[in-house]
């Protein structure tokens, strides 16, 4: 009896609840998005995946090639010079475990060549490229990848952040005509961590993601897939986290080290500042620089990352970011550096003190507070990936979040821990509110989006795309909207609105 009575406690938790919600989630069918453009018969007609071309045989290549290999797929890495070439076939060797992994040149991998020519992507069924988030070298590189492979290859690129339209614009006819670029993001280190983020624009061919939905079940990914955007889902939903968190630090007096330690006790693997060391700091620029163009209405910086990072601080990589490493033994052990830290968070609250955006000194928050200010912006960029509709549901954001980031699984998603833990759409949009007066109104990260100010007035009791108002044409409170564009895009796009159904233009 007392085990039963155990179990039916256990049954009833929340944790369960979170846990089964998961399950679930994991296991409803991926499908492609309904965002095609051409709904004709695919453009293209991909073969089922069997060889893989991967542009770049660094950490994420070599990763992407590690899965692909323990598949049973023939893989081949492009690398710029036979140095290279050696490092890439030696990383992937001992992601898989073998014994020769030091011996460079010597060692071997079944299927799998490394090469420096072009030569041996005559006939491969996809390609991913994997060099650095660099828009113009990434153009160049797929243009690279039209060229030498054959029409029936899907071309893919690994990027992170980066609108795959931008990348893929030197080869319209294949993006656009043939329906053949795709965004294959996976995570790092990607033949470990398990999330697949398949990145379908408007042009891409349904066939050509049903073959990587396909391929990411044979490689035993967990597939989503997501509409296209600065950041995708992931990363897009989590851009917030970093921001706030700096923002906490230099405008509220909290010490990095007790961000961290409240989201770990929260659940998360490493707080937001662990896991800018583990990035790097100077991606955490970089990406950010894409961010302030992309959300440039809401996007925050205050000055502290870039100011590390010119000082030589960039993380583990160079042995100090927020911790410092012993970079000499190889312990990635993070370990406190409170006196140097203190230097760069003293300077950057000086700057917010003369402008008059330092609200607080030593500011007194709990543990749940701390977690809810970093995570809540989050959900609330989340309400605007949904009613944007990147993702098909509000479980493909929990699904991201737990296997992209590390979301503690018997929480449920961060989507699905927010609606039960703060009060559904409502109370998260109190608690916004609050955190926005409680910044002096200086960070727009906080504000309530305007797809989570739908769902309260819809009186929707949980996340989810916001439904669209019942609208008809000549009501006293009708939108009219005038087009008055005067630059060369403007003029080239005038009249593009008369077709676009009234519900679609409302704000």
């Amino acid at each position: 009896r007392e085990e039963a009575n155990a179990f039916a406690r256990l049954v009833a938790s929340p944790e369960s609840k979170s846990l089964v919600h998961l399950f679930f989630a994991q296991r409803k069918p991926v499908v492609p998005l309904d965002i095609s453009r051409d709904k004709s018969p695919a453009r293209v007609t991909p073969r089922e995946i069997k060889s893989i071309g991967i542009v770049g045989g660094g950490l994420m290549g070599a990763g992407i090639a590690t899965v692909m290999l323990k598949a049973g797929l023939e893989v081949v890495i492009k690398e710029i010079d036979e140095k290279a070439a050696d490092a890439a076939k030696t990383r992937v060797a001992r992601n898989l475990g073998s014994k020769t992994a030091g011996a460079g040149a010597g060692t071997s991998v079944p299927r799998l060549v490394v090469t420096t020519s072009w030569d041996a992507f005559s006939n491969l069924d996809m390609v991913i490229e994997a060099v650095l988030e660099n828009v113009k070298l990434k153009q160049e590189i797929m243009k690279t990848m039209a060229e030498k492979t054959p029409t029936h290859c899907i071309l893919a690129t690994n990027t992170s952040t980066i609108n795959i339209d931008l990348v893929a614009s030197l080869i319209p006819r294949e993006h656009y005509e043939q329906g053949r670029v795709i965004g294959a993001h996976f995570f790092s280190p990607a033949h470990i961590m398990p999330l697949f983020e398949i990145v379908q624009t408007s042009s891409t061919s349904p066939a050509v993601v049903d073959a990587c939905i396909k391929l990411a079940k044979k490689v035993k990914k967990t597939p989503v897939v997501v509409g296209n955007c600065a950041g995708f889902a992931v990363n897009r939903m989590y851009f917030p986290q970093g921001q706030i968190a700096t923002f906490l630090v230099t405008s509220l007096g909290i010490h990095p080290y007790d961000v961290d330690r409240a989201m770990e006790s929260f659940g998360v693997p490493m707080g937001a500042f662990r896991l800018l060391d583990l990035v790097g700091l100077d991606i955490g620029v970089a990406v950010g620089g894409v961010y302030d163009m992309a959300y440039a209405d809401r996007s925050y910086s205050d000055g502290l990352l870039p100011l590390m990072l010119n000082a030589g601080r960039k993380g583990q990589k160079s042995g100090a970011g927020f911790y410092k490493y012993d970079k000499d033994s190889g312990d990635r052990t993070a370990k406190k550096d409170n006196e140097e830290l203190n230097k760069f968070i003293d300077q950057i609250r000086r700057d917010q003190q003369r402008k008059g955006k330092l609200i607080a000194n030593d500011m007194k928050l709990t543990d749940q507070q701390i977690v809810e200010m970093v995570l809540l912006p989050c959900v609330n960029e989340g309400c605007r990936i949904l009613a944007e509709k990147v993702v098909a549901n509000a479980s493909d954001l929990d699904i991201c979040s737990v296997f992209g980031m590390g979301f503690p699984q018997y929480r449920g998603g961060l989507m699905y821990w927010a609606n039960q833990s703060c009060g559904g759409p409502r109370g998260i949009m109190e608690r916004l509110k609050a955190m926005r007066e409680m910044s002096g109104g200086n960070v727009s990260l906080f504000a309530p989006s305007h797809a989570l100010l739908q769902l309260v007035r819809a009186q929707c009791l949980d996340l989810q795309a916001p439904p669209k108002p019942i609208r008809q044409p000549g009501l006293p409170d009708d939108i009219v909207i005038v087009s008055a564009y005067r630059t060369a895009v403007g003029r080239a796009y005038r009249g593009g609105l008369k077709d676009t159904p009234v519900d679609d233009l409302m704000a």
